[in-house]
């Protein structure tokens, strides 16, 4: 007898996929009308995606006109982007335990401080490229704190039928900042310097501060757990997912290889190409109108294609698209280039993001998709040096050409369906609650769970019970293991053990999402309910 994988509510996802698109068609709005805390916050984050544009834009702008190599010039985007491979994950965490609002308001602030050091070490004549990197890295870590937490407080302050229009609000924001930042930064070093760019940099970081400030709606974390226990969970509910570590491959192999386009792109067109500070910034809201307009253009078929289908369909394009930068002896198209390199980018990295979100239960999403970010924002940080070096041995144009042979692989990986097919992790479907225990601090518990199991479909439980340990161990178990009773012949114990007895309460009333409960249902409908469960906690003398 042999198991099947466990099928997934088919007509729930469409049901569900209707009202995304009724919401997508009907209500774009509506989370800026009706929630006052998504409208101060939403604001707030175009205002921080700006910040950043406008100063990636004037320290790549002092890199190039101070005539240093193009790995210094690559290491800018680096350095931005670096924290989230270092911090990212701390940050998903952090997320979760902490008051949102005191997140945002101190990475924010901590932002305009270092935008304020900026100016006056450009106001000194004291911008070096070590120093600028530095500052860079620390605008950086801000972002990436900031990142999980605006990521972790949209469904506290949006009702849950508006998510759909509050992501697509959310993708919007960062696209408009990628249109204005870059042409804003342009201006501002052609008009005043790099020193405007750094203050307007700074502004914007403020106001986010004081936006988290005026947000007044943003839930507190519930539970007490530990910073390390919730950072060991949060692994192991990655680790245990297989649909989770495919789309981290191919989101990883993506950045790597598309990121390339924004480390090098500078100096194609400030030396290839002999653009200014301004023209630099032309381009750049180029590629930011391409993703906007792209995605206006292109949502009907968008709603018709798969995440698979509409991934296999732009990495193409966006390969096609760095050769023909990287190769056109013309302006229009160059130009045309960029727009599709800019749309394509968008797309690829918000389907791959879209993908990793609804596959996640509530509880552990921050922690989660913290790896997402790690892989993304990460992989643009080691694409960052690779192409900024192999820029300096081969050229510019000749590292867009391997980049876009690079990205060969993930493509394969997405014609052979890595991206899983989004079945919604849902609301939580707690267990009944275990039996209460005297206090037992921070002391393990073993639960024990026995089956009586019919010879004829040995073979099919234990098949089920793979699927059982990856279950308790994405939800909290630390380990696990299946045992035979030799005194009662037919008798199979499954034991794991959890931190605290407080970890195993959340595990029955927090953690237990629909696809958890289809295995448990499949368990009990193929040998029947448990014998007995078993609660024991660690005895200390």
């Amino acid at each position: 007898m042999t198991v099947r994988p466990l099928e997934r509510d088919r007509h729930g996802d469409r049901a569900r996929d209707r009202r995304d698109d009724a919401h997508r068609g009907a209500g774009l709005l509506a989370p800026l009308r009706r929630s006052p805390a998504f409208r101060t916050l939403w604001s707030g984050h175009l205002a921080m995606q700006l910040g950043i544009w406008v100063q990636t834009v004037a320290a790549q702008w002092y890199m190039v006109h101070a005539g240093h190599s193009t790995l210094t010039v690559a290491l800018v985007q680096a350095a931005i982007t670096v924290p989230f491979l270092v911090l990212g994950v701390p940050a998903g965490v952090l997320a979760d335990l902490l008051p949102r609002r005191t997140v945002l308001v101190a990475t924010n602030l901590a932002a305009t401080l270092t935008g304020l050091v900026l100016v006056g070490a450009s106001l000194a004549g004291a911008l070096a490229p070590v120093p600028l990197l530095a500052l860079t890295v620390l605008l950086g870590t801000a972002q990436a704190i900031n990142q999980a937490a605006w990521s972790a407080s949209v469904p506290d302050i949006v009702e849950p039928e508006l998510m759909p229009s509050a992501s697509m609000l959310a993708s919007i924001s960062v696209n408009l900042a990628r249109v204005v930042g870059p042409a804003l930064g342009g201006v501002l070093i052609v008009a005043s310097g790099a020193t405007a760019a750094f203050a307007v940099s700074g502004a914007a970081f403020l106001y986010y501060a004081l936006a988290g400030l005026a947000a007044r709606n943003l839930r507190r974390p519930l539970g007490a757990e530990r910073f390390t226990a919730a950072l060991r969970t949060g692994f192991a509910h990655v680790v245990h997912s297989a649909d989770q570590l495919r789309l981290l491959a191919v989101t990883a192999g993506f950045f790597v290889a598309g990121g390339a386009f924004w480390a090098v792109l500078p100096v194609i067109a400030m030396r290839g190409m002999g653009e200014g500070a301004d023209g630099y910034g032309f381009m750049l809201a180029v590629v930011g109108a391409g993703a906007v307009g792209g995605t206006v253009l292109l949502a009907p078929l968008r709603r018709r294609l798969s995440n698979t289908a509409y991934a296999a369909l732009l990495i193409p394009c966006y390969a096609a698209a760095l050769v023909v930068v990287a190769v056109a002896d013309h302006r229009a198209p160059v130009l045309a280039g960029l727009a599709v390199a800019g749309f394509a980018w968008t797309a690829v990295g918000s389907t791959l993001m879209a993908t990793h979100q609804v596959i996640l239960a509530p509880w552990v999403r921050a922690r989660a998709l913290s790896y997402h970010l790690v892989a993304s924002q990460g992989g643009l940080a080691v694409g960052s040096y690779l192409w900024g070096a192999a820029g300096d041995r081969i050229g510019g144009p000749a590292a867009f050409c391997a980049a876009a042979v690079a990205l060969a692989p993930v493509w394969l990986l997405v014609l052979l369906r890595w991206l899983p097919r989004p079945a919604g992790a849902g609301d939580p479907v707690p267990w009944p609650e275990p039996p209460r225990a005297a206090a037992s601090g921070r002391r393990r518990v073993l639960v024990l769970v026995e089956y009586r199991v019919d010879p004829a479909a040995e073979r099919a439980f234990r098949e089920l019970m793979r699927q059982v340990r990856r279950s308790r161990r994405r939800t909290g178990a630390r380990r696990w293991r299946l045992f035979a009773d030799p005194d009662r012949p037919g008798v199979l114990v499954e034991a794991w053990t959890v931190a605290s007895w407080e970890e195993h309460v959340l595990q029955h009333l927090e953690r237990q999402t629909e696809a958890e409960a289809r295995i448990g249902r499949a368990v009990r409908e193929l040998v029947g309910p448990p014998l007995r469960v078993v609660h024991l906690v660690e005895h200390r003398g």
